[in-house]
C-alpha cells in the first residue's frame, strides 16, 4: 500500500513538472521573440569567454 501511495506521488508529481515546463516553454519563446538574439552578440559573448579563459591559465 505504501509502495502504490509513493508511486501515486511520483508520477503526480511527474506530471506537474512536465506540466510547468511546457508552460514555461511558450515563455521562453515568447521572450525569443520579442529579443532576437543576434549574431554579433553572440560573437562578443564568445569572445569574452575566450578571453577570460586565457588570463586564468596565464594566472596558473
Amino acid at each position: 500500500m505504501k509502495r502504490k501511495i509513493n508511486q501515486n506521488y511520483f508520477e503526480i508529481y511527474t506530471w506537474y513538472d512536465v506540466f510547468k515546463i511546457r508552460k514555461t516553454l511558450g515563455e521562453i519563446e515568447e521572450y525569443q521573440n520579442a529579443h532576437p538574439l543576434e549574431t554579433d552578440s553572440l560573437e562578443n559573448f564568445i569572445r569574452k569567454q575566450n578571453d577570460i579563459i586565457n588570463k586564468l591559465k596565464t594566472l596558473k
